[in-house]
């Protein structure tokens, strides 16, 4: 592992080469260029006056490419200019309260100078320092007046001014045949102004929206009252620096900004109580493992004490949300401490924790043993260890997971923290910890689905379920060693996603084992890669003739997994299944499902076991997991909230009220969002602190040899999109070589090997992915490195991971991605959209491009943070398209943007009772709890509803009481819809006039398209329902009729 001050100069070296590749010079201030560079610089360039705009391809007309943002009185010519497509002018404006300031200027021209041979530019820097610019000046010509300054000063507030400062190329571009023309010689590169005050300060730059804000964002202010905002760029993107004293020293253009968003690293702590092993050994030493809790407990508490004392010194203004954020902290505390007296009270519970904690060690152990990336594992002094935010958080959620009607049992607790910070290992131990209590306290009763754990992702789920099921490994393994937990029913995890992935039929699945067995190169069918518990390949490398050595099992018709390895503890058989027949024959202790497999649930009626439908033995499921709950919002969170109402219904039917616990790295309204999905109240752990940097559970390193993630924001001007593309990837693709210390350094060129490529859509991606294979290639052809080779993409370096990728495919692309420089097949470029953005973790991938803003800044932290996950820092380049306003707009306040990314996360919404939601839904969620709730289940029985039936009544009631939890607003609405809904089921459920035939059935057979049949897909053209098979299906044609026009 390098030191971390080596792989801070290495990330460094390789942001100083592309500062150099972009912006210039490339050979230093006396450089002399053998191509010209207005053809060679992206940005930084200020052109002749007169050049005609070159326009790109059409854009497609939408809100982002329509719409943009002004300040009045800003849109002066120089700022006109700044905005063309061959910028002439940059501009500035910030807020001063004196009555002059200093500006410096630097620039360089490229005279042309010709040989026998060749042509070469030849640079000549420019420098223009401590002009000054008071009230009464509003244009200067410094120097040789190959710039003007444009400047502009107007009343703000009582006693300060708005000053505005544009920089601008005077030469006009001459003519010949009617056009202007762009000569070399005419450009001014790498342009800078630095504006400083002179007997005066530059303010913070506030707008209106400062003044009107909503409680949430209050705390966010108070939160973020040190990341100030000083200025704003105009066609250029801005810097400043902070005086100490709440103002600013100075600001300055910036055409290539930068910022490092420091590493936030969870708590640290030598505290003995954060290891497993201590933690298991609750039954033995109750009172000091009790004790050295509450000692944890303390701690945070005496921090929470130090922000009340804060809170006293923060301005008047700030008080009342200071105090709203240290209520939380102080309620947080509570919750933990009654986590401690569970335990210490209940002996079932101190069992439970027992196991779970043993449970959790031997996950992190064999996790560690298993990896094939080279992750570490948490550990200290070679022991299993929790973060201290994990231990807390299943400290907090403890007593209203374990106790029905605690009176938090309906409160969402939702997991907030940093990507890659461990949200998954808190929440797998509380659900351990869940699972053996139901075992202890209802025996026989306590088994079938405990937890179930949704995803939104196929490749999230995919990636989760090989953790999960190390989890479930070892607990199965401590049912057949641990005498506390002899006895007890198998423990089992199941993966129900759709069968596109998975097999739904155990024919199915040995049919797929048997094609896997023909191959000359065995795909894996099964999704599980690797063993959970050792880590061997599921599937050999090549076609094997011993069936010994495949990683399934048919006989007699059935089918499992086992590892091929004859010394694995798991050789025999995996807890594992993978088949959906398989999943509702033996309900998995643990179910993984993404939340579309959800939708399916009013078409199989065999599904209902997993829910705690039907005449089973078993507790219904007690704990529900949301993992990446920001993804729920508009379409899919309105479609998933309203199907919800059915999931909980039916649990709730079988005397289930289970626990929901939710993660998230990003969110924003946490409270709206939850109460619109669940209709529940939330609480959010570890609660803020009253800076934005600590947590307590997680802090901010301020540690230049400890760096974190570098973004660097790129807005070629006078470029098209496409060799803005070209040229942004060659110079990342060069990076390896800046990261290295010689040849041989191998680690050091796999640190920034791979370029992520990040697109917001499909057909941009398509689009990179042919300039990469050919344009890319042929520029990289022109910059052969020391050893006189250029590095060039291999026809299997460029990998796609899409949903366009098949699922038997994803898992291979992962591993592929993992595999470094050493391995000899690393990857080149890696093209990706939002699949992505959540859940991936491979420690080597550190360089990504990111093409284009995405629509939300959630799913931009998620991204970008998919990188510079492991030793190495990461570096994104973020490639802002100027002809896109919200685009233009994100490069311009870049440095404001970037300090403060978390507070601009956006609210989410979910409007699951709206009219057009309920179109889409309601008669899906009526079939649904009438079909697992009553005894008509089969296909044919449809034709037996009663609407004065119990049955009928209570689910009527179960979903009018979730809409008036959830949105009163509509809850007269959606009673209307419904009971129509129940009277039409009802008419249709009467004898046919002409035949008498009653014969109504879900869906129909096959082969019988025209039986009646309550239910259809939404593409199907019959009498029914329309019914989704996924919960993205929620778009449908609209019939457009042309009437024509009036004369």
């Amino acid at each position: 592992m390098p030191a971390m001050n080596e792989a801070a100069e290495r990330q460094n070296r390789v942001v100083a080469h592309l500062e150099q590749q972009y912006l210039g010079p490339i050979e230093g201030p006396k450089e002399r260029l053998r191509n010209r560079p207005n053809a060679t610089y992206l940005v930084g360039v200020l052109y002749p006056v007169g050049i005609g705009a070159e326009v790109e391809e059409p854009q497609p007309p939408t809100e982002e490419n329509t719409s943009e943002e002004r300040v009045d009185g800003l849109e002066e010519p120089a700022i006109d200019m700044a905005n063309a497509y061959h910028p002439s002018s940059s501009a500035l404006s910030f807020i001063h309260d004196g009555n002059a300031v200093e500006v410096d200027i630097t620039y360089a021209t490229y005279g042309e100078e010709k040989t026998d041979t060749h042509v070469a530019w030849q640079r000549v820097g420019h420098e223009f320092p401590a002009i000054r610019c008071d009230q009464a000046a509003a244009k200067v010509s410094p120097g040789d007046g190959r710039v003007h300054l444009d400047v502009r000063w107007r009343p703000f507030g009582e006693n300060s001014s708005l000053v505005t400062i544009a920089i601008s190329n005077t030469r006009q571009a001459p003519e010949r045949d009617g056009e202007r023309q762009l000569r070399t010689e005419d450009c001014l590169y790498q342009v800078g102004m630095t504006v400083r005050s002179i007997g005066g300060r530059i303010l913070p730059y506030r707008t209106v929206e400062d003044l009107r804000l909503d409680p949430e964002q209050e705390e966010l202010a108070v939160r973020y009252r040190h990341r100030q905002v000083f200025a704003v760029g105009h066609g250029t993107s801005v810097r400043w620096q902070h005086d100490g004293a709440g103002g600013c020293s100075w600001v300055s253009l910036d055409p290539l900004p930068r910022y490092t968003v420091p590493a936030v690293e969870a708590k640290r702590s030598n505290a003995g109580i954060l290891q497993l092993d201590r933690l298991r050994q609750i039954q033995e030493y109750t009172g000091l493992v009790l004790a050295e809790l509450r000692t944890f407990v303390d701690e945070y508490q005496l921090w929470t004490q130090e922000q009340a004392e804060q809170e006293l010194g923060l301005e008047r203004h700030h008080r009342q949300a200071a105090q709203r954020i240290t209520d939380r902290q102080l309620k947080a505390v509570d919750r933990m401490r009654e986590g401690i007296t569970l335990l210490e009270g209940s002996s079932t519970a101190r069992s439970a924790f027992r196991l779970a904690m043993s449970a959790m060690q031997e996950q992190m152990l064999q996790s560690g043993r298993a990896k094939a990336d080279g992750r570490k594992t948490t550990e200290l002094e070679g022991k299993p260890t929790w973060r201290p935010f994990q231990l807390g958080f299943i400290l907090v959620a403890l007593a209203s997971t374990a106790d029905a009607e605690h009176a938090d049992r309906n409160l969402v607790d939702l997991i907030w923290f940093p990507t890659g910070g461990g949200k998954t290992e808190a929440y797998l131990g509380l659900a351990a910890f869940e699972i053996f209590r139901r075992r202890l306290h209802h025996g026989i009763g306590g088994g079938g689905t405990a937890v179930i754990t949704r995803y939104t992702l196929r490749l999230l789920t995919t990636q989760q379920f090989e953790r999960a099921a190390t989890l479930v490994c070892a607990m199965e393994r401590l049912r057949m060693t641990d005498s506390l937990a002899q006895g007890m029913a198998p423990f089992t995890i199941g993966l129900w996603v759709g069968n596109a992935t998975t097999p739904g039929t155990q024919k199915e699945a040995i049919r797929r084992l048997e094609l896997t067995r023909k191959r000359e190169i065995p795909d894996n069918p099964f999704q599980l890669t690797r063993c959970p518990w050792c880590g061997h390949r599921m599937m050999p490398e090549t076609k094997s003739e011993h069936a010994r050595d495949y990683g399934a099992v048919s006989s007699a018709g059935d089918i499992w997994l086992r590892c091929p390895d004859q010394t694995c503890f798991f050789h025999d058989r995996l807890p594992v299944e993978v088949v959906d027949e398989r999943i509702y024959k033996y309900p998995p202790t643990i179910l993984l499902a993404t939340v579309d497999k959800f939708a399916r649930l009013p078409f199989m009626q065999e599904a209902g076991v997993l829910l705690g439908a039907g005449n089973t033995a078993n507790e219904p499921p007690s704990l529900i997991l949301q993992d990446e709950m920001h993804l729920l919002s508009g379409p899919l969170g309105t479609t998933v909230a309203i199907y919800d109402a059915a999931v909980l219904g039916i649990i709730g039917e079988g005397g289930g009220r289970p626990k929901i616990v939710a993660s998230t790295a990003t969110i924003r309204s946490a409270e709206d969002q939850v109460k619109g999905l669940m209709a529940r109240k939330v609480e959010l752990f570890p609660p803020s602190g009253l800076t934005e940097e600590d947590s307590y559970f997680a802090r901010a390193v301020q540690d230049t040899d400890a760096p974190g993630r570098t973004y660097i924001g790129l807005m070629p001007q006078a470029f098209t999109q496409a060799t803005s593309v070209v040229r942004a990837t060659g110079a990342m693709l060069e990076a390896p070589r800046m990261a290295t210390q010689g040849p041989q350094d191998l680690k050091g060129a796999d640190a920034y090997w791979t370029v992520v490529a990040y697109h917001n859509s499909l057909r941009e991606l398509g689009r990179t992915v042919t300039l990469v294979r050919d344009d890319v290639n042929s520029l990289l052809a022109t910059r052969p490195g020391p050893t006189g080779r250029a590095r060039q993409i291999r026809g299997d370096g460029l990998v796609e991971l899409t949903s366009r990728v098949d699922a038997q495919e994803l898992p291979k692309s992962l591993q592929r991605l993992a595999r470094g420089l050493e391995k000899g097949d690393a990857v080149d470029v890696v093209a990706c959209t939002n699949m992505l953005s959540v859940g991936i973790d491979v420690p080597r991938l550190a360089l990504m491009l990111m093409n284009g803003q995405p629509k939300t800044t959630s799913e931009y932290i998620q991204a970008t943070s998919r990188v510079g996950r492991g030793d190495v820092p990461g570096v994104i380049v973020t490639l802002y398209r100027a002809s896109r306003p919200r685009d233009r707009s994100h490069y311009e306040s870049f440095l404001g943007y970037h300090q403060a990314l978390y507070r601009s996360v956006e609210p989410t919404s979910v409007t699951p009772w709206s009219a057009a939601s309920r179109h889409r839904s309601l008669a899906a969620v009526l079939v649904t709890m009438i079909r697992h709730l009553s005894p008509w289940r089969d296909d044919s029985q449809a034709v037996l509803f009663r609407a004065d039936s119990n049955v009928v009544r209570n689910v009527r009631e179960t979903i009018l009481d979730v809409v008036k939890r959830s949105d009163p607003d509509e809850y007269l609405a959606t009673m209307k819809h419904l009971d129509r809904l129940i009277d039409e089921w009802r008419i249709r459920t009467s004898p046919d006039p002409e035949t008498g035939d009653s014969a109504l059935r879900y869906e129909p057979l096959r082969g019988t398209p025209k039986e009646p049949a309550l239910m259809r897909a939404f593409d199907e053209d019959r009498h029914g329902w329309a019914v989704m098979n996924s919960m993205r299906s929620v778009d449908s044609n609209v019939n457009i009729k042309i009437i024509g026009e009036k004369a």
